[in-house]
């Protein structure tokens, strides 16, 4: 769903009608499928992966607000509290991704290059902050496979070099 965020408490989202990661699982994953086997789902424990693609939006809200650095903890605490409901429902394959490098954008870009470079510190500083959170699921949660794929680091080999990836 584009333009989610983890919390409406944490980042408004941008369109009234997008859901934010907590209602993604309180409303729709718990009540519908958020048992392995259950009568609403087909999925089960050792066969399922639960591939978590957010903070793109939360992060570049937080980074274009006041809030910027006092919010990556608060984002990443709501988000593995989500995370832990899938896990407490029986999710044991999980792959989070980090946020690619927005500051390459035109919106960011045309801001200059300090603005460009304060914003990649952010997103650095966010996924940093990712990864740890990550290792600590996965020292926790010992019975389940949780890994990072890094998409901020795959992300400038296809800016850098479109036509490779014929673009």
């Amino acid at each position: 769903m584009g333009g989610a965020t983890t919390s409406d408490d944490l980042v408004a989202v941008s369109n009234p009608n997008m859901h934010t990661f907590q209602q993604q699982v309180e409303q729709y994953y718990q009540p519908k499928a958020s048992a392995p086997g259950c009568e609403n789902t087909s999925w089960l424990a050792d066969d399922a992966i639960f591939l978590v693609f957010i903070g793109i939006n939360d992060v570049c809200r937080s980074y274009e607000s006041d809030l910027a650095a006092s919010n990556v903890p608060a984002l990443l605490q709501a988000y593995f509290q989500y995370d832990d409901e899938l896990h407490i429902s029986g999710a044991r394959n999980f792959l989070f991704v980090s946020v690619p490098p927005f500051d390459r954008s035109p919106q960011i870009v045309s801001r200059g290059a300090q603005d460009a470079a304060s914003c990649s510190n952010f997103i650095n500083t966010y996924n940093w902050q990712l990864t740890q959170a990550v290792n600590d699921s996965a020292s926790a949660n010992i019975d389940s496979k949780i890994n990072i794929y890094d998409f901020h680091t795959w992300m400038p080999q296809v800016l850098d070099l479109p036509q490779t990836y014929v673009l």
